[in-house]
């Protein structure tokens, strides 16, 4: 017989032992999250002071003019603070009283300079420095660009601006005036050479930039044109059946030429008419990239033909494969002459791509509003069918009817 009194002494001191048991898993567990929470947020205490902690001098230059320069300069130590800066060469010392973060302004001209030293020493007496070297990559860094090649004789520049910037400009060549820059800029050999002259096969391109403090970085980059390159001033008479005939027969360089044609119109008139021809010819395959990303979207490239107020049409002679792709544009280049009254506009009567090899048109290519201002019409051969038939843009069409569109195995164009 179980004595009741002690079975339930038993069962007391056996909860007594199970509650205590209960209790210190409980302690030992919360003191086992303390602990991982203390190590947690000692880590990250650990992370935050580390990130905080900078021993470092940054340079930005904020203005440059024909090599008079102006440089933003900050200085950081947080962890021990900064008691002096010494400027490039010790032309001079800034005490800064263990200030952890100073900014100044550097001003000066480093026209024939290779370098500028930075230096700051903490209160500790340790040395933080900063050399700027003043070489190639120092020029190009000042504004961000790039060049891209589409053909052996011409390139994309593609230039980044700062955000801030209010004016953004570009000019070819010492003599030529600021252009505001809006999109990709089309960089051709033939027609630097027939801006720039013969003798001279490299060029600067200057990029300028203003802020909207005034501030202003001007910056060249060295251009240099294919050896190969050549075109031809004065005008050379070519003679043909037909325009396309003029472009086909005929291993024509670049240049000014003048087409005779004779021809025929549908009621049977037979004239013979010279046109003034703008003639750019390509060797190598063309491949015209998409705009780039930083540029203002939707925007198309700068135009292909000289910058003129002669009365010229532009051939593009492409005697390999031809690419555009989406987003590129080809069109003439405008002029900002007053032509009988109008301005800013195109100067070129008519516009004929051809293309020898393979065309692949994934972009633009347009002559909108990009003709001739109050021109009399002409009859345009265009190409002589074997029934001797002109397929032709009529004098009405060249008073700016619509655009005429037409291929053959080996060739393309538009006018």
């Amino acid at each position: 017989m179980i004595n009741l009194k002690i079975f339930g002494g038993i069962m007391k001191k056996l909860k007594l032992s199970l509650i205590i048991a209960i209790i210190l898993l409980v302690v030992l567990t919360v003191s086992t999250i303390v602990l991982n929470q203390t190590g947690v947020i000692k880590r990250i205490a650990d992370n935050i002071k580390k990130e905080e902690i900078k021993k470092e001098i940054n340079c930005e230059v904020y203005s440059y003019v024909n090599g008079k320069t102006a440089i933003l300069v900050i200085v950081e130590d947080t962890e021990n603070g900064i008691d002096k800066i010494i400027y490039p060469e010790n032309e001079m010392t800034l005490s800064c009283n263990g200030k952890t973060k100073v900014a100044f302004d550097y001003n000066t001209d480093i026209t024939g300079k290779e370098s500028l030293t930075f230096k700051a020493i903490n209160t500790q007496g340790e040395e933080i420095k900063k050399t700027i070297l003043i070489n190639d990559q120092f020029y190009l860094d000042l504004i961000d660009h790039s060049i891209v090649a589409e053909t052996e004789t011409q390139k994309a520049l593609t230039v980044n601006y700062k955000e801030e910037s209010t004016t953004r400009q570009y000019k070819i060549g010492e003599a030529t005036n600021w252009t505001n820059y809006t999109n990709t800029i089309r960089l051709d050999d033939y027609q630097m050479l027939e801006t720039l002259g013969q003798e001279s096969k490299e060029t600067n391109i200057y990029l300028r930039q203003i802020d909207q403090m005034g501030y202003e970085i001007i910056t060249k980059v060295k251009y240099e044109i294919n050896d190969n390159a050549i075109y031809k001033q004065e005008d050379t008479v070519v003679e043909g059946e037909s325009i396309l005939a003029c472009v086909e027969n005929n291993n024509l360089e670049s240049g000014n030429y003048i087409f005779r044609v004779t021809g025929s119109t549908s009621e049977g008139a037979t004239e013979t008419i010279e046109y003034p021809i703008e003639l750019y010819n390509y060797n190598e395959d063309a491949n015209y990239i998409t705009n780039n990303t930083n540029v203002i979207a939707g925007k198309p490239y700068t135009g292909m033909g000289k910058l003129s107020a002669e009365k010229r049409m532009l051939i593009l002679k492409y005697n390999g494969d031809l690419t555009i792709n989406s987003g590129a544009t080809i069109t003439p280049t405008g002029t900002n002459e007053n032509i009988n009254g109008a301005t800013y506009l195109c100067t070129k009567k008519g516009m004929l791509i051809y293309c020898a090899g393979t065309l692949t048109n994934n972009g633009t290519i347009t002559m909108t509003a990009k003709g001739t201002v109050n021109q009399a019409g002409e009859n345009v051969y265009l190409y002589k069918n074997a029934d001797n038939t002109y397929e032709y843009v009529p004098a009405v069409g060249a008073n700016g009817g619509a655009g005429v569109y037409q291929a053959w195995p080996s060739s393309s164009w538009r006018i």
